[in-house]
């Protein structure tokens, strides 16, 4: 009988030096729609931060067998590029337990971040968010990237705001019409919608 893996697919990981001080990297490096969510002066932050030790530790005791590490949805193209080194990195550190997704900036030099991520051993898109980083279904970035997506057969996990849920504080919308013509556009490309659909289904 064969037996299937747990798979957790829908994770972040950051270096330690952002997580000592996030708002002060956020703002060094541009990225203020990160800081409002993971470093907000008024509230508690949503994100947890962990060294690939403790991740891994963290999934032994959930009996997690491998983990997607998610790019997050940077405002700026370098700040991506950064961040897909960072999860190369920790998934040399951990081959068979975690799997790398790419940080892309759909509205930047689409094709050289997807080829420069491939070269990195990243084999996945996303976290996106069509809101933040300012594109669409129609958006010349986006289409570029679906069709290299498709012809390699990797999956592109798009953020989705929640619909039905709670609201979260520096969240923005993510209109439910974009994705159905995205999907359209592409049908054979592997769209998984974050948050489980935004808690629509």
């Amino acid at each position: 009988m064969k037996q299937t893996k747990a798979i957790d697919c829908h994770t972040h990981c950051y270096p330690e030096e952002v997580a000592a001080d996030p708002r002060a990297w956020a703002q060094t490096n541009n990225e203020p729609h990160w800081a409002e969510l993971v470093a907000p002066p008024d509230r508690k932050s949503i994100q947890d931060w962990a060294t690939p030790e403790q991740m891994l530790e963290a999934m032994d005791h959930a009996g997690i067998d491998q983990t997607i590490l998610l790019g997050w949805y940077w405002e700026n193209e370098s700040t991506c590029r950064w961040h897909n080194q960072v999860i190369a990195d920790w998934v040399a550190h951990a081959p068979e337990s975690f799997i790398g997704f790419a940080s892309i900036a759909p509205n930047g030099e689409v094709r050289s971040q997807l080829e420069a991520a491939q070269a990195l051993g990243l084999c996945g898109v996303g976290e996106l968010h069509p809101g933040v980083q300012q594109f669409d279904a129609s958006s010349g970035g986006w289409q570029t990237l679906s069709e290299w997506c498709v012809a390699r057969d990797w999956p592109v996990n798009l953020h989705a705001t929640e619909a039905a849920g709670h609201p979260h504080p520096g969240s923005l919308p993510t209109p439910l019409n974009d994705f159905i013509q995205m999907a359209a556009q592409a049908p054979d490309l592997k769209i998984i919608l974050a948050h489980w659909g935004g808690g629509l289904p």
